[in-house]
């Protein structure tokens, strides 16, 4: 058995939220599941003190390596997953189970990073058809794809807030990887917002 952290949320300051991947191998049985636990913290209470919950989420049929990414404040998870070879974006709800997103037509690649409280979930994606790597936002029924402003690059959404707002990175510009902002069509770079560093003195 073993266990790997991989991202924390607090939505306040007594409670917060984390994940771990729990991946388990026997000769006839092999299984990654998500661990989705709470720890709650008193006012006063010493921090050894935290009560915890857990939550196993599991695979879907036919896949395996579950990875967590993101937690929203529902508790609702996003992540990808390895089916038949192929790595996978999905949403986990107490309601529905795992849920596979589309691949859409070309994609051979998808990862889930973020999700706010709409469930409405960001993150990347490999077009082989238009030989890119694109970030997309899912709003659960279509994608909007946001692709690089620069030839021979990539971009991936990170995060995603409640106003539908996402923040990335475009991997691969001459000298530099770019941070991103991307709300209502238009992207803003940060790194134009940034000036000249200040002299040493």
């Amino acid at each position: 058995l073993r266990i790997s952290p991989r991202s924390s949320y607090s939505p306040d300051r007594n409670r917060s939220r984390h994940m771990a991947r729990i991946s388990a191998q026997t000769a006839a049985f092999r299984a990654s599941v998500v661990m989705l636990f709470w720890s709650t913290l008193s006012p006063g209470a010493a921090l050894g003190q935290c009560h915890y919950t857990y939550q196993f989420i599991y695979s879907p049929p036919n896949s395996e390596l579950a990875s967590p990414y993101a937690i929203n404040n529902l508790g609702h998870v996003a992540g990808s997953v390895e089916v038949n070879g192929t790595e996978r974006g999905f949403l986990w709800t107490p309601e529905g189970g795992t849920q596979l997103l589309p691949m859409p037509p070309g994609g051979i690649r998808m990862q889930a990073t973020g999700i706010n409280d709409l469930d409405h979930i960001c993150g990347w994606m490999d077009d082989w058809a238009a030989q890119e790597v694109k970030a997309f936002l899912w709003d659960g029924s279509e994608f909007t794809f946001i692709h690089s402003p620069y030839p021979s690059t990539r971009i991936e959404a990170i995060d995603v807030n409640n106003r539908d707002q996402v923040i990335g990175s475009i991997i691969g510009t001459p000298g530099e990887n770019r941070v991103f902002l991307w709300g209502n069509g238009v992207l803003t770079e940060f790194n134009s917002l940034i000036g000249a560093p200040a002299p040493r003195i």
